[in-house]
């Protein structure tokens, strides 16, 4: 799954066009773990870079097709990837490997291959601080890192009333600035009235 999952996000798409070769050294980890036949990688069409990374990097596997997929949300959820790049719906309460087919994230391919060839744990990530902000852009963060302490990194603008912890679809709310990074933790999106205006009212 090279798909980011919401507007705004760009960490696995950084990850991608910068570290490709780790990834797909990942991915044939992942791929002998799960005894795949075949193996796809869908990456939303409005990264060009990420997609040519890619296919550079899998060009002497032969057998790993790069597809690029729509770029419409929610195109980087699992279940809505699946279908996409498959055919196979997989229905509500009911898991992929049931179908014969496994999703993962280029993220955790990335982090398998470090730990498989390095015996390096997760201790940081990539995310992405982005909305209300001067400087917006990807970084590695340790786990565990303050909110607090990335902020500065991308100068968000005075007028900046909110912080979500992920999209602007899903994203949860911070209640403090001391919430620290997680190995979820894929955005820090700032908020304002401007860019994030009172919804309007509910429609029948």
């Amino acid at each position: 799954n090279g798909a980011e999952c919401e507007p705004w996000i760009t960490c696995d798409d950084l990850l991608m066009r910068e570290r490709a070769g780790e990834i797909v050294r990942g991915i044939a980890i992942l791929r002998h773990i799960a005894s795949a036949e075949r193996v796809l990688i869908g990456i939303e069409d409005n990264k060009p870079q990420a997609i040519a990374a890619m296919r550079a990097a899998t060009a002497q596997s032969g057998d790993i097709e790069v597809v690029p997929v729509p770029t419409r949300y929610p195109a980087g959820g699992e279940k809505q990837l699946i279908r996409v790049l498959t055919g196979i719906e997989i229905p509500y309460g009911r898991i992929g490997p049931e179908f014969g087919v496994q999703c993962f994230n280029v993220g955790s391919a990335h982090a398998i291959y470090r730990a498989i060839a390095h015996g390096e744990p997760l201790i940081s990530r990539v995310l992405t601080l982005s909305g209300n902000m001067a400087l917006p852009g990807n970084f590695e963060a340790l786990i565990g890192t303050p909110i607090s302490d990335l902020l500065p990194l991308a100068e968000p603008r005075t007028d900046t009333d909110r912080y979500l912890m992920g999209g602007p679809m899903m994203g949860v709310g911070l209640q403090s600035l001391d919430t620290p990074v997680t190995k979820g933790t894929n955005c820090i999106l700032a908020g304002s009235p401007a860019l994030f205006p009172p919804p309007p009212p509910e429609m029948p």
